[in-house]
């Protein structure tokens, strides 16, 4: 039901006053936004701090230590979509990197297979992980398998590029669909 709420919240919020932003490829007024998910968040809603956290990110003026703070926030209440995004902001920092995969491989495990999507990616790259295809293949085939477009997109691009394995076009192809 508040995941039902935070949709329609979100979905009347289009330009009106305040700053625009683009989220979630939409165009939302900020201002309004956030008077909506602040309390909402404060309120124990954890989804509405991660949405909140985002807005630091590309909608309101940039403040990457508010939307990590917001991501922590939510992530140590046990929304793993805030865990992924704190991962994702913290992998670039080295003494961070450890952490990083952590929440990851804690959300992935837990079911929020978008953090399968990110290890993936992080194995096919090499990022706080020793490049490792045939781990990654595993990782997108798990988001896959769970019907997350952007790991049948990865999935797909392993097959079409033979990356640590032999191309399959036909796959590939199958996988964009």
């Amino acid at each position: 039901m508040k995941k039902i709420f935070l949709a329609i919240v979100l979905g009347v919020l289009m330009p009106s006053s305040g700053v625009l932003a683009h989220h979630g490829g939409n165009l939302y007024d900020t201002t309004k936004a956030v008077d909506l998910l602040k309390p909402l968040c404060q309120g124990g809603y954890r989804p509405a701090c991660v949405e909140w956290g985002l807005y630091y990110l590309d909608g309101i003026t940039r403040n990457v230590d508010l939307a990590k703070r917001l991501f922590t926030m939510a992530c140590e209440k046990g929304e793993q979509s805030g865990c992924v995004h704190l991962a994702e902001l913290t992998v670039a920092q080295p003494d961070e990197q450890a952490k990083a995969l952590q929440l990851a491989q804690r959300a992935c495990q837990s079911g929020f297979v978008e953090g399968c999507v990110t290890l993936g990616r992080w194995h096919e790259q090499g990022t706080a992980v020793r490049r490792d295809h045939a781990q990654a293949q595993q990782y997108y085939q798990a988001a896959c398998s769970a019907h997350v477009a952007d790991g049948c997109f990865a999935l797909g691009n392993v097959y079409q590029q033979g990356i640590g394995l032999g191309a399959d076009a036909d796959k590939a192809l199958e996988l964009y669909e």
